[in-house]
């Protein structure tokens, strides 16, 4: 009986363990499967994302038939945050809340209250939970998107090292450094762009 007992208290505590490591784990920023990224900002307990993902195929247009495509933002409490998700530059017209459950450090569920113009065709945000697990890390401590016409990028925070490098309107970059009015970011295009943008030429969180 005795050893029973301690058994049993044996494995209650190797639960509570597991389910504190859980809570305790910080959301690893970085590239998901099936279309996802993330970054976590610690020092605000701010989650960005951004989910971008297609099906079908237009052979007239060559190009996908449907899209998937929505910016996330929120605060993680615990192991769960509540979220509002939108697609970029539109949040007055495509505003749905959700939830993102942090299962472990690396891996993630998302549920949306309802779903995003053509995510029916591709992915179901709605009906359950859907789960991404990381395939890359990285240092991104929050995704934003321009806001401006044109953004430029600048070697260093001063206006005389502006480039010839630019992003548009609408355009994702995944940040790194926040310093001032700067923050040092990169923009995934056909080529990897890396460098300082004002912060001002991004949304705000």
């Amino acid at each position: 009986m005795l050893l029973k007992m301690k058994e049993k208290i044996g494995l209650v505590v190797f639960v509570l363990f597991i389910n504190s490591c859980i809570v305790d784990a910080q959301i690893e920023s970085g590239v998901y499967d099936n279309g996802l990224k993330v970054a976590y900002n610690p020092s605000v307990s701010l989650l960005t994302a951004y989910y971008e993902g297609y099906s079908g195929y237009d052979e007239s247009a060559d190009s996908p038939r449907f899209s998937c495509v929505f910016y996330i933002h929120g605060y993680m409490k615990d192991s769960i945050s509540e979220v509002e998700t939108y697609f970029p530059l539109d949040k007055s017209e495509d505003l749905i809340n959700g939830k993102i459950k942090l299962l472990k450090k690396n891996v993630v569920s998302i549920k949306l209250n309802s779903q995003h113009g053509g995510c029916w065709n591709v992915w179901n945000f709605s009906e359950d939970y859907t789960t991404f697990k990381l395939e890359k890390s990285n240092n991104w401590i929050e995704i934003r998107y321009i806001n401006i016409e044109k953004a430029y990028f600048y070697s260093e925070k001063q206006e005389e090292t502006k480039r010839k490098a630019f992003v548009l309107k609408g355009d994702i970059v995944y940040i790194d450094k926040i310093e001032d009015e700067w923050i040092h970011c990169s923009f995934y295009g056909k080529t990897v762009t890396k460098g300082w943008v004002k912060l001002e030429s991004v949304n705000k969180n």
